[in-house]
């Protein structure tokens, strides 16, 4: 006894191939559109409006010792709980010497660090005097 007609193999036979078909059409469509459209992920980190707005030109960075955590929030991959972990940090160890001690706060590491090197200080702009390094030039020459 046959659990199914031939009738039915056929209808099945059908079916199968029409999603087949269906899948075909639609990877072939979608891979075929380029587009330049940002795509929305839900629940990421917000953009600071600065970027989305492209307000900012010039490059800014922010000294990681006298921050409040809405700034340090603007930083790539740092939100709000990050920003005040940073904010603990130096208010029970001091302040950070170099930029990679920033490292040392919970759930901060080498991934986060490379993509706020860029943006982050520890000395603020202009008490450098002529000719001297900060702590980003010496951690880029190591």
């Amino acid at each position: 006894m046959a659990l199914f007609s031939k009738r039915d193999h056929i209808a099945l036979s059908v079916i199968v191939f029409l999603i087949l078909a269906g899948w075909g059409i639609r990877l072939t469509v979608l891979r075929n559109i380029e587009s330049d459209e940002p795509v929305v992920i839900r629940n990421a980190v917000p953009v600071p409006d600065a970027i989305i707005e492209n307000r900012s030109t010039e490059l800014t960075t922010i000294d990681i010792n006298t921050a409040p955590a809405a700034e340090l929030e603007t930083l790539p991959m740092i939100g709000p709980s990050k920003a005040e972990r940073i904010v603990g940090y130096r208010e029970t160890h001091g302040p950070f010497r170099e930029i990679a001690d920033i490292m040392n706060v919970a759930g901060i590491g080498p991934a986060t660090f490379d993509s706020i090197r860029d943006m982050i200080t520890t000395v603020p702009a202009g008490s450098l005097k002529a000719g001297e390094d900060g702590p980003e030039e010496r951690l880029r020459r190591k």
